[in-house]
C-alpha cells in the first residue's frame, strides 16, 4: 500500500481532496508478468546428457570442468605424462573438450547411438583437467588428470550396470561386456578401479570385435585415468590392446605426480 503523506494541519477542503484523490489514484506494485521471468534453458539433446544419470554425467560432456580447485594454481596440470612412455610417444591435450578426453567420459559421444541400458553411454569419470595421447599403427592410449576424486567410485558402479549392454553404434549393432579387472597395488594410489570392455558384434563367432582398458584411481586430490584401446589397423591385423601398456602408463603418471 501506499505510504501515508506525513500529518500536516489541513487549511482548506480542497487539500484533502486532493490527497486523496492521489491515495485512489496510485496502483499496489503486483509481481512481474511472466513474460519477465527467465526463461529456462532448453536442454541440450545429444544423446549422451539425455541418458545419463545426474550423478554420472554434466549437462554437456565437453563443456570445461567447473572446478575451482584448478582455477587457483593448486592443481597440478604441468604433470601430466608426456614423451616417451611404454613404447609411446604422449603429447599434452589442453583441450578438455577434444576427442581423446571426452571418450573417457562419453566413449561414444562423437557417434550415433543407442544403448540398452542408456545409462552406459557415461562411464563415471568427470572433471578431467588436463590430458596427453599417443597413436601408434595399432594401438591408441590416453593419459588425464582430473579434479573430481568421486570418478573412481562412479566407475566402478558404472561396471557393476553396465555387464552388458546391447544396441546400435553408427547404426551397427553392438554388444558390449565390461568387468573389472585386478591391478597390483601402486604405491601412493587410492580408490584403484580397472575395467576392461570388449567391443563385441552380436551374432559372430570367435574373437570379432576389439578391447579397451581404462583404469582410474586418486592420488591426493587428483584423479587419474589411463585409457588404451586398439586402432583400425589393429583390429584388422588382429592386434589386441594390451592391459600392460595401460598398467604401466597409469603407474608412470603417478609416479610423476609424486616425484
Amino acid at each position: 500500500m501506499p505510504r501515508l503523506l506525513p500529518a500536516i494541519a489541513a487549511t482548506s477542503a480542497a487539500t484533502i481532496l486532493v490527497g486523496l484523490s492521489a491515495c485512489s489514484s496510485t496502483a499496489p506494485a503486483g509481481p512481474a508478468s511472466s513474460a519477465q521471468q527467465s526463461t529456462p534453458q532448453e536442454p541440450k539433446t545429444s544423446t549422451p546428457a539425455t541418458d545419463s544419470p545426474p550423478a554420472t554425467a554434466s549437462a554437456d560432456p565437453t563443456a570445461s570442468p567447473e572446478s575451482s580447485s584448478h582455477g587457483d594454481g593448486s592443481f597440478p596440470a604441468s604433470k601430466i605424462l608426456t614423451g616417451s612412455v611404454a613404447g609411446f610417444t604422449l603429447e599434452k591435450v589442453e583441450e578438455t573438450n577434444s576427442e581423446p578426453l571426452t571418450k573417457l567420459s562419453h566413449p561414444y559421444y562423437f557417434e550415433e547411438h543407442q544403448l540398452d541400458p542408456a545409462a552406459c553411454d557415461a562411464t563415471g569419470i568427470e572433471n578431467l583437467v588436463v590430458g596427453s595421447h599417443a597413436q601408434t599403427e595399432h594401438e591408441i592410449v590416453t593419459v588425464a588428470l582430473g579434479s573430481d576424486v568421486m570418478s573412481p567410485e562412479r566407475h566402478q558402479t558404472y561396471a557393476k550396470k553396465c555387464a552388458e549392454v546391447n544396441g546400435t553404434i553408427d547404426g551397427y549393432p553392438a554388444l558390449l561386456t565390461i568387468e573389472k579387472q585386478k591391478i597390483p597395488h601402486i604405491e601412493g594410489t587410492s580408490d584403484v578401479v580397472a575395467t576392461m570392455t570388449d567391443h563385441g558384434i552380436p551374432g559372430s563367432e570367435g574373437d570379432a570385435g576389439y578391447k579397451s582398458y581404462v583404469i582410474t584411481g586418486n592420488v591426493g586430490n587428483t584423479n587419474v585415468v589411463a585409457y588404451t584401446t586398439t586402432t583400425f589397423d589393429g583390429n584388422d591385423a588382429g592386434v589386441e590392446a594390451s592391459f600392460d601398456t595401460v598398467v604401466a602408463v597409469f603407474k608412470a603418471q603417478v609416479d610423476k605426480l609424486r616425484g
